[in-house]
C-alpha cells in the first residue's frame, strides 16, 4: 500500500526486488506473488516512483504466507499565482482553491494535472507537470499568465453579426498565443466567405499553412485548410479573367495545387463539416480545371476538367442532397460538364 499517515491505498505498480533481481510488480489490487524457497533469507527492495523505497530482509517460512508494507509518499509543496489572481485550481481534477495558493498545496512527486480556470474572456490553462523537488514555486516572475480567449471573443462577436469585431478578436491572438493557428484560420475563413477579399483569405491561410506543424499536418485539423486556399485562388482568378488571363491562369493552377493536397487528406477533415468540405473539394477543383482549360484551350487540361467533373458527381455527399446551396452548386456543375463534353 501507499499513502500519507493512515491514508493509505492499494499501491500498483511497485517494483519488488529480491537480492537486486527484478521479480515483479504489484497489480492493480497493490498484490504480487513471487516466488521463493521457504526458510531462506533475501534482500527485499519495493520501489515505486513518487514514494519512499522500503527495503530490508525477509524470510518466508510457510508457503502462501502474505505479507503487507506501507510506501510513504515522497511529496511536494505546490505553490501558484496567477495573472489575473483568483482562478481556480484543480489538481488531477480536484480543486484545491484559488489563486494565489501561497502557503502551497502538498501533492506527491510525480506527475499531476494542473488545470486553472478563471472563466469569463480567458482560457483554462491545463498541463500535465511532473513534480520532482520538495517544493515547486510558480508565483511572482513564475506566475501563472492566463491568455485571453480571442476565439470565444471572435464566436461571440461573429454569432452578433459583428464581423469587424471578429476579424479584430482573431487578430489580436499573437505568435505566441496557443490559438494563434486556429485565430489565423478563422480570419480567412471571414475574409472568404463575408468579406470576399480573396487576397486577404489567402494571405491568413498560407500564414497558417506555413507553420512548421502544418506543413506536415502533424494538426490535421487544418487539412480542411487546403481547400479553403483553393477556394480563395479560385475565386481570385475568376476576378482576373477579364483583365489578365495569365494571372488568372496561374491563380487556377495554385487552387488545383491546393486542392490536390485537400483530395489526399479528406480522412483529416473535421467531423463536424466533413461533408461540407468533401464537397468544396472536389467542386472547386473541377471549377479550377475548368476555368483554367477555357483561358488555355490546352487538350491535358480538357481531359482533367472532364474527369473532374465526372468525379464531382461521383463523390457528391448523399448528406448535402436536397439542401438548396448544394442542389444550385450540382446544377452548375452539370451546365459545367455539358460545356466541357461539347468541346
Amino acid at each position: 500500500k501507499g499513502g500519507v499517515g493512515t491514508d493509505v491505498n492499494p499501491l500498483a505498480g511497485t517494483n519488488v526486488y529480491l537480492n537486486g533481481e527484478w521479480k515483479g510488480a504489484t497489480g492493480a489490487n497493490g498484490q504480487a506473488e513471487i516466488p521463493l524457497r521457504l526458510g531462506r533469507n533475501y534482500t527485499l527492495l519495493l520501489y515505486r516512483h513518487g514514494y519512499q523505497q522500503v527495503a530490508g530482509r525477509i524470510s518466508v517460512d510457510k508457503s502462501g504466507e502474505a505479507r503487507e508494507f506501507v510506501l510513504a509518499a515522497n511529496n511536494a509543496l505546490f505553490k501558484v499565482d496567477s495573472e489575473p489572481s483568483q482562478a481556480s485550481v484543480y489538481i488531477d481534477d480536484q480543486p484545491v482553491g484559488k489563486t494565489p495558493l501561497a502557503g502551497g498545496k502538498t501533492v506527491t512527486l510525480g506527475f499531476h494535472s494542473v488545470r486553472l480556470t478563471y472563466g469569463e474572456d480567458y482560457r483554462d490553462f491545463f498541463e500535465v507537470m511532473e513534480f520532482t523537488k520538495k517544493e515547486e514555486d510558480r508565483t511572482g516572475e513564475r506566475r501563472i499568465v492566463l491568455q485571453k480567449d480571442f476565439l470565444k471573443l471572435g464566436e461571440r462577436a461573429r454569432q452578433k453579426g459583428d464581423i469587424d469585431g471578429a476579424i479584430k478578436a482573431y487578430a489580436a491572438a499573437g505568435r505566441e498565443h496557443p490559438d494563434y493557428a486556429e485565430a489565423r484560420r478563422r480570419l480567412g475563413d471571414i475574409y472568404l466567405d463575408d468579406k470576399e477579399d480573396y487576397d486577404a483569405a489567402i494571405a491568413e491561410f498560407e500564414t497558417v499553412l506555413a507553420l512548421p506543424e502544418n506543413q506536415q499536418l502533424i494538426y490535421k485539423q487544418f487539412a480542411v485548410t487546403f481547400t479553403n486556399l483553393g477556394h480563395a485562388y479560385c475565386e481570385k482568378g475568376n476576378r482576373l479573367v477579364a483583365s489578365d488571363r495569365d494571372a488568372a491562369s496561374s491563380q487556377f493552377a495554385k487552387a488545383i495545387k491546393a486542392l490536390q493536397t485537400a483530395r489526399q487528406n479528406t480522412r483529416f477533415f473535421p467531423s463536424a463539416e466533413y461533408d461540407e468540405a468533401v464537397h468544396d473539394t472536389y467542386y472547386y477543383t473541377a471549377l479550377s480545371y475548368h476555368k483554367l482549360y477555357l483561358l488555355t484551350k490546352q487538350p491535358a487540361v480538357m481531359n482533367s476538367a472532364s474527369l473532374a467533373w465526372r468525379e464531382y458527381f461521383d463523390f457528391f455527399p448523399k448528406k448535402l442532397e436536397g439542401i438548396p446551396t448544394f442542389v444550385q452548386a450540382r446544377e452548375a456543375a452539370r451546365r459545367y460538364r455539358d460545356q466541357i463534353q461539347e468541346q
